[in-house]
């Protein structure tokens, strides 16, 4: 099996964040109506909820999480301490994926993962401008 290619990329879709009250399977709206944390209590639709720990990759001081599909992979990105920060996948599996950056840049930033896995996302540093790229695994 190959590594992931960072490819850049002209443009990648950008589709509007739900609003509150809107049919979405994860909720994510407070009782004000504004988008956020909120308290699961029973009876909510959030009572059933299963929360997976998939921890960081070895090294990361820290990692979030910025999109899901259908399969369950998660795209986010890691921060360590020595090589700024890194897109990350985090696999079905258990496994998690180092993305890359494109030569020249000092971070990558994943944003979202389509149901066949292709990875959106950024790379840039402080330099100059972010270049947009998708990151296909495989």
């Amino acid at each position: 099996m190959t590594g992931p290619r960072a490819e850049p990329v002209r443009f990648l879709a950008r589709f509007p964040a739900p609003r509150c009250g809107a049919a979405r399977p994860t909720g994510g709206c407070s009782r004000t109506g504004r988008r956020g944390a909120g308290t699961a209590t029973a009876g909510s639709a959030h009572a059933a909820t299963t929360v997976t720990d998939l921890g960081r990759p070895v090294g990361a001081r820290s990692a979030n999480a910025t999109g899901i599909n259908r399969a369950g992979v998660v795209s986010g990105s890691a921060s360590y301490e020595d090589s700024g920060t890194r897109a990350v996948r985090f696999n079905v599996e258990g496994t998690t994926t180092d993305l890359g950056l494109i030569t020249g840049y000092s971070d990558s930033f994943a944003l979202a993962v389509d149901d066949n896995g292709v990875v959106g996302g950024v790379s840039g540093d402080t330099r100059g401008p972010s270049r947009v790229v998708r990151w296909v695994v495989g």
